[in-house]
């Protein structure tokens, strides 16, 4: 599913399809509502006003957010759940700091007709991994002897 909803925002990237955008408006309207609870625990100074500043942010209206929480809910545990959520956090820190540092500079790169196609190029590439890995497809797992040309032993019972 979540491979899915990558290829889906990577389509409408690059081929300026609406795609995910009633997603994004039904959380748009839900964010007008948690917006303001947000900003107040975002400027306390405490641990637990930034833990609960998280939880809510995690509510802003973003189809990559949205396809994480798919993925982070598809987990065996809660546990594997919020280890994929603190994992999508901390890979996309970087890139949140250095989106806000240069925020003009990013406004006028996504404006340019090449970099959508780039974009979406990239997330459906992203999308079609994420869904063949998740079937079990993925060969960094295979085992040695699975290698073609490989000598094998077989054990009997």
């Amino acid at each position: 599913l979540t491979g899915a909803v990558i290829v889906a925002m990577g389509l409408r990237l690059l081929l300026g399809l609406g795609g995910l955008g009633f997603l994004e408006r039904g959380g748009a309207r839900l964010w007008r509502y948690i917006a303001p609870a947000a900003r107040r625990l975002a400027a306390g100074n405490s641990a637990a006003t930034a833990l609960g500043a998280g939880l809510l942010w995690g509510w802003l209206p973003c189809g990559l957010v949205y396809s994480m929480l798919a993925l982070a809910a598809a987990q065996a545990t809660p546990v594997s759940g919020g280890a994929t959520l603190l994992a999508f956090g901390i890979g996309t820190l970087p890139a949140m700091l250095t989106s806000g540092l240069m925020a003009s500079q990013l406004s006028r790169l996504l404006k340019n007709p090449r970099a959508r196609p780039v974009a979406g190029l990239a997330l459906v590439a992203c999308g079609v991994w994420t869904a063949l890995a998740s079937q079990g497809h993925s060969h960094a797992a295979a085992p040695p002897y699975a290698q073609a040309g490989s000598p094998h032993v077989h054990s009997s019972p």
